[in-house]
């Protein structure tokens, strides 16, 4: 990725290496490049898309996250880099601070799309399918909301950590005029200073923090 068509050359020089499938080039002059393609031949490169010009004055949206999200530029998105294609484009600093940021962005969003790992997402599908059951039959989050809704206008979400010890006493001072969210591993803690979450919420999925939920304090855990 360059900034800068400048006279050319250079782009012309490195796609003679067989191994650059592409050269994407930002200019907002397009006059410039009207001029050095009187000069220079482009029109394989052009045909090919190996080389590719983009006026950036003109890129809407669309045109970053088109850019972002196809093949083989998502693929090499860890690698992006936004070089200058000379010192005399270092004048349009702020217009290629803006650059960068819309194709980082960009390239972070198309990233985050496709989730993290695959791994992940298949232990996501089977313990949805697994828990179906009891989404089915257990009361939804839509009716939660309509029966929760309004009833305190304070939250307080406590989780493990040095300091919650410290707050215990502050926490059940004030733990009746305030709705309870806690973590899974704070609520093992919590019960054994008798202070009794509204929710109790886990976001992890592994076997490690399910154990939390095998606690049993009996009539403790009535209405959580």
């Amino acid at each position: 990725y360059f900034y800068g068509f400048g006279n050319g050359i250079l782009f012309k020089a490195l796609l003679q290496n067989k191994n650059h499938q592409h050269i994407v080039v930002f200019e907002k002059d397009i006059e410039i490049i009207w001029i050095m393609f009187h000069i220079l031949d482009f029109s394989s490169e052009l045909q090919s898309a190996r080389l590719m010009i983009l006026e950036n004055d003109k890129l809407q949206a669309q045109d970053y996250t088109e850019l972002c999200s196809s093949k083989p530029f998502f693929q090499f998105s860890r690698i992006y880099f936004l070089e200058l294609m000379s010192h005399y484009y270092e004048r349009f600093h702020e217009d290629i601070l803006g650059l960068n940021k819309k194709l980082a962005e960009n390239f972070k969003n198309s990233i985050v799309s496709h989730g993290n790992d695959p791994l992940d997402a298949l232990q996501g599908i089977e313990q949805f399918v697994y828990n179906l059951p009891q989404m089915i039959t257990h009361p939804s989050y839509k009716e939660l909301l309509s029966k929760r809704k309004g009833i305190s206008d304070t939250a307080i979400i406590v989780s493990t950590g040095p300091s919650l010890t410290k707050q215990l006493p502050l926490l059940k001072k004030y733990a009746s005029k305030a709705t309870i969210f806690c973590a899974d591993s704070a609520y093992p803690i919590l019960a054994k200073h008798n202070i009794k979450p509204d929710y109790v919420c886990m976001l992890e999925r592994s076997e490690f923090t399910a154990e939390f939920f095998n606690h049993d304090f009996g009539e403790f855990d009535k209405d959580i």
